[in-house]
Order: C-alpha cells, then structure tokens, then sequence
C-alpha cells in the first residue's frame, strides 16, 4: 500500500485551512466542520466515510489499502483544535 507521505497531507491541509480562515470574518462549529472535511477530501487516496457528517467521530479510508481499515477520526476534537486555533488568530489579526 502506498500512502501519501504525512508532510504532504499537513501541507496540503495548512494551505487548505489557511486560506479558508484568512477569509472569514467569524467560524462557527458547523463552518468549522466543512472546513475539516472538505480539507480531508481533498487528500489524494483518503476517502472520509459520512454515513452522518454529523456525528462527533468519522472514519477515514486510504483507497489503496488492501485490508480497507477504516480509522477513526474525532470531528469534535478536529472541530474544537480548529476554534481554538481560529479564536487564536483572530486575536493576532485585531492587535495588528
């Protein structure tokens, strides 16, 4: 099986993220969800299963991988790193 190598996924999700953040004026929880997910599909060979995008806890699937493993990624803790992070910016940018 090969995977994209994990430099790659961060750059292509800090790129993503990023420029999604520079552009809003406020993230809400559901905004914040998009963003994860949309930053996830755009991962070459991840496919994220969203049986209900709703749901605190997702499973992600490389679509190279013979066995098929899903694993289990935590949309409530992506969601709430990703606040955090927003809230921290936000403070940085009203200072400036």
């Amino acid at each position: 099986m090969s995977l994209p190598d994990p430099r790659a996924i961060s750059l292509i999700l800090f790129q993503y993220l990023s420029l999604q953040l520079s552009q809003l004026e406020d993230l809400d929880e559901k905004s914040a969800r998009n963003l994860i997910l949309k930053g996830l599909s755009l991962i070459p060979g991840l496919d994220p299963i969203r049986d209900n995008p709703e749901q605190d806890t997702i499973y992600l699937r490389f679509d190279q991988d013979p066995e098929q493993k899903e694993i289990p990624f935590s949309m409530r803790d992506a969601i709430d790193s990703l606040m955090v992070l927003w809230r921290d910016y936000s403070r940085l940018q009203n200072r400036s």
